[in-house]
């Protein structure tokens, strides 16, 4: 039984050092909206705030 236990220590210890690493990820820096954007979001929201059928 202590045979079946080292393999999957190994591979619990594999999958668990792959999940916490950021090497491979990368940030894209945000761009603030344009004023079009920003007013197509406040028509969405006004449009989505409105009850339905009204």
């Amino acid at each position: 039984m202590k045979l079946m236990r080292l393999p999957v220590l190994f591979l619990l210890a594999f999958l668990c050092s792959g999940c916490s690493s950021n090497e491979q990820a990368t940030y894209e820096p945000l761009a603030l909206p344009t004023a079009e954007e920003e007013e197509a979001a406040k028509a969405y929201n006004e449009q989505m705030s409105k009850r339905p059928g009204a």
